[in-house]
Protein backbone atom coordinates (compact mmCIF):
# COMPACT_ATOMS: atom_id res chain seq x y z
CA UNK A 1 0.00 0.00 0.00
CA UNK A 2 2.87 2.51 0.86
CA UNK A 3 4.05 1.77 -2.73
CA UNK A 4 1.17 2.92 -4.93
CA UNK A 5 0.98 6.23 -2.21
CA UNK A 6 4.36 6.74 -2.64
CA UNK A 7 4.62 6.51 -6.38
CA UNK A 8 1.15 8.29 -6.77
CA UNK A 9 0.08 5.61 -9.04
CA UNK A 10 -2.61 4.04 -7.25
CA UNK A 11 -0.92 0.56 -7.72
CA UNK A 12 -1.25 0.71 -11.19
CA UNK A 13 2.38 0.08 -13.15
CA UNK A 14 2.80 1.93 -16.19
CA UNK A 15 3.61 0.41 -19.14
CA UNK A 16 6.81 0.96 -21.19
CA UNK A 17 5.90 2.50 -24.32
CA UNK A 18 2.59 2.81 -26.34
CA UNK A 19 1.22 -0.70 -28.02
CA UNK A 20 1.47 -0.82 -31.62
CA UNK A 21 -1.38 0.30 -33.30
CA UNK A 22 -3.38 -2.37 -34.98
CA UNK A 23 -3.16 -3.10 -38.39
CA UNK A 24 -5.61 -5.09 -40.60
CA UNK A 25 -5.20 -6.80 -43.76
CA UNK A 26 -8.07 -7.40 -45.87
CA UNK A 27 -6.15 -8.35 -48.90
CA UNK A 28 -6.46 -12.08 -48.12
CA UNK A 29 -10.39 -12.15 -47.97
CA UNK A 30 -12.00 -16.06 -48.36
CA UNK A 31 -13.99 -17.09 -51.76
CA UNK A 32 -17.52 -16.43 -49.95
CA UNK A 33 -16.55 -12.73 -48.94
CA UNK A 34 -15.62 -11.56 -52.55
CA UNK A 35 -18.68 -13.63 -53.32
CA UNK A 36 -20.30 -11.30 -50.84
CA UNK A 37 -19.02 -7.77 -52.16
CA UNK A 38 -19.68 -8.81 -55.21
CA UNK A 39 -23.66 -9.43 -54.56
CA UNK A 40 -23.65 -6.03 -52.79
CA UNK A 41 -22.23 -4.69 -55.26
CA UNK A 42 -24.99 -5.27 -57.83
CA UNK A 43 -27.68 -4.43 -55.55
CA UNK A 44 -26.20 -1.01 -54.71
CA UNK A 45 -25.86 -0.81 -58.52
CA UNK A 46 -29.44 -1.53 -59.27
CA UNK A 47 -31.22 0.06 -56.38
CA UNK A 48 -29.35 3.71 -57.69
CA UNK A 49 -30.29 2.78 -61.32
CA UNK A 50 -33.70 2.23 -59.83
CA UNK A 51 -33.26 5.55 -57.84
CA UNK A 52 -32.13 7.74 -61.09
CA UNK A 53 -35.19 6.42 -63.26
CA UNK A 54 -37.93 7.62 -60.41
CA UNK A 55 -36.09 10.81 -60.28
CA UNK A 56 -36.75 11.00 -63.81
CA UNK A 57 -40.46 10.16 -63.79
CA UNK A 58 -40.79 12.84 -61.04
CA UNK A 59 -39.20 15.27 -63.60
CA UNK A 60 -39.40 18.58 -61.59
CA UNK A 61 -38.90 17.47 -58.17
CA UNK A 62 -36.57 14.50 -58.72
CA UNK A 63 -34.20 17.04 -60.39
CA UNK A 64 -32.98 17.38 -56.48
CA UNK A 65 -32.47 13.74 -55.46
CA UNK A 66 -30.32 13.44 -59.16
CA UNK A 67 -28.22 16.96 -58.20
CA UNK A 68 -27.85 15.33 -54.47
CA UNK A 69 -26.86 11.83 -56.24
CA UNK A 70 -24.20 13.54 -58.81
CA UNK A 71 -22.72 15.35 -55.82
CA UNK A 72 -22.37 12.02 -53.74
CA UNK A 73 -20.86 10.49 -56.85
CA UNK A 74 -18.52 12.90 -57.50
CA UNK A 75 -17.48 13.18 -53.72
CA UNK A 76 -16.67 9.36 -54.15
CA UNK A 77 -14.86 9.46 -57.19
CA UNK A 78 -13.03 11.74 -55.43
CA UNK A 79 -12.02 9.97 -52.22
CA UNK A 80 -11.09 6.56 -54.35
CA UNK A 81 -8.84 8.54 -56.46
CA UNK A 82 -7.14 9.54 -53.05
CA UNK A 83 -7.11 6.20 -51.65
CA UNK A 84 -5.53 5.20 -54.97
CA UNK A 85 -2.75 7.90 -54.61
CA UNK A 86 -2.23 7.43 -51.08
CA UNK A 87 -1.76 3.25 -51.48
CA UNK A 88 0.92 3.97 -54.16
CA UNK A 89 2.58 6.62 -51.82
CA UNK A 90 2.34 3.86 -49.24
CA UNK A 91 3.86 1.38 -51.16
CA UNK A 92 6.77 3.40 -51.74
CA UNK A 93 7.65 3.43 -48.33
CA UNK A 94 6.99 -0.16 -46.98
CA UNK A 95 10.41 -1.05 -46.66
CA UNK A 96 11.67 2.16 -44.33
CA UNK A 97 11.09 0.99 -40.74
CA UNK A 98 9.70 4.22 -38.99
Amino acid sequence: MADAQDSGSCGVKPRGGSSPPIRTNFHGGSEMEKIAYIILSIIVIVWLLLIIVGSIMAFPVGMISLLLILAFGLLFIKVLKERIKSKREEEKYKDIKW
